[in-house]
């Protein structure tokens, strides 16, 4: 580094962020969504929160079929929940309010 002259020191890759373009980007959004998901999973419970998370990055992945989407979210959501909670004996976070009402009714069942 030192050895290079100043004039052929380029720091374009570390100074010049384009936001335009980092709000843009598969990642940056796929991040902000699993950081989403960690603070709304004890307000919307494990059901709610899960299944918004896989609509969400489903269709940031591409799909565009929302019949498909719903379904596909779902039955992800529901296999996790019953492998988990009945399976594992492992109690999700159950939300608040009537989440946390429905959460318990599912449980009981």
């Amino acid at each position: 580094y030192k050895s290079t002259p100043k004039e052929e020191r380029n720091f374009s890759s570390i100074t010049g962020i384009n936001f335009k373009e980092l709000y843009k980007n598969k990642l940056f959004i796929g991040i902000v969504l699993l950081f989403a998901y960690a603070f709304a999973l004890e307000y919307l419970g494990f059901l709610l929160s899960s299944f918004l998370l896989c609509v969400a990055y489903s269709r940031l992945l591409g799909e565009k079929r929302v019949p498909q989407l719903l379904l596909y979210s779902f039955l992800s959501v529901a296999a996790i929940y019953i492998i988990f909670s009945k399976g594992l004996n492992i109690i999700l976070p159950r939300g608040t309010g009537i989440l946390r009402e429905f959460a318990l009714m599912l449980e009981r069942i």
